[in-house]
């Protein structure tokens, strides 16, 4: 049997081709890979940084809308927002306050206040479904 040098060197030059592309290929989806971990990596910083500012933007609104709805007549509701802006309201306390909230919503006619009780209630439904506040 007589071996064809030639076929046998194209056979081998296809194989060298076939191996170097796959080697490229998978450089590349290795460095598509690293580029994709690089930037989510990035997303993951950038997610922490917004969820900081989320959270000081909140816990700001807590405090300032504890003291702008603060009443002397309503003593309860006082006692629960101070429970609430010290951050150790239960669940139960949290409804309880949303409840009285609602109330005097209701027995209020000026707007700003209306708008006042709004946020107050928007900001303890935050909370309330936050899991980092449970």
């Amino acid at each position: 049997m007589t071996v064809d040098w030639n076929i046998l060197i194209s056979l081998l030059a296809v194989l060298l081709a076939t191996t170097s592309f796959l080697v490229s290929r998978n450089d590349r989806r290795f460095k598509e890979i690293e580029d994709i971990k690089e930037y989510l990596g990035e997303l993951k910083d950038r997610m922490a940084k917004m969820e900081t500012k989320v959270e000081i933007f909140w816990d700001t609104m807590r405090m300032k809308l504890t003291e702008m709805v603060k009443a002397p007549t309503h003593v309860r509701m006082d006692e629960l927002l101070d429970k609430f802006a010290a951050k150790t309201a239960s669940p139960d306390d949290l409804i309880e306050l949303k409840e009285q909230l609602l109330q005097r919503e209701q027995e209020i006619s000026d707007n700003a206040q209306k708008l006042i009780l709004t946020f107050a209630l928007m900001c303890i439904d935050f909370f309330m479904s936050d899991p980092k506040e449970k």
